[in-house]
């Protein structure tokens, strides 16, 4: 069986080795933050933060994944199907970033939030000591 002409392909050969390496990559990233978390969260991730990273991690692994089937179950399928597949997989990879941007602006809150209370028990003290 020979190997199918570069322009039916979704993927070109030469990105298969980045992808694989993005898969495992993201799956050890994921596997030390599990880690941190149950080791006794040193980064003080509150539980929302931990799962909004590790779904992020996950929807990034999966969409990786697609990417590495793209070829495999598309390879006989209509052009359109084969768009259909591309596309889909190229907004999936949308997800995790909205995720991102969100965690982003939950960092801010919190540390304006720590900064203000630090600011406030610095004022107390000052006004407690005679």
């Amino acid at each position: 069986m020979t190997d199918p002409p570069h322009h039916l392909l979704v993927v070109p050969p030469a990105a298969y080795p980045a992808l694989i390496a993005l898969v495992v990559i993201f799956g050890l990233y994921m596997a030390w933050e599990g880690w941190r978390w149950f080791a006794g969260n040193k980064a003080q991730l509150t539980p929302g933060q931990f799962r909004r990273r590790m779904f992020a991690g996950v929807l990034l692994e999966v969409d990786l994944i697609l990417w590495l089937l793209a070829d495999p179950l598309m390879l006989e399928r209509p052009v359109r199907e084969r768009l259909l597949y591309v596309m889909a997989a190229t907004l999936f990879v949308l997800i995790p970033m909205l995720l991102a941007v969100r965690e982003a602006a939950f960092v801010m809150r919190q540390y304006a939030r720590w900064r203000g209370e630090l600011a406030r028990n610095l004022g107390d003290r000052d006004r407690s000591e005679p």
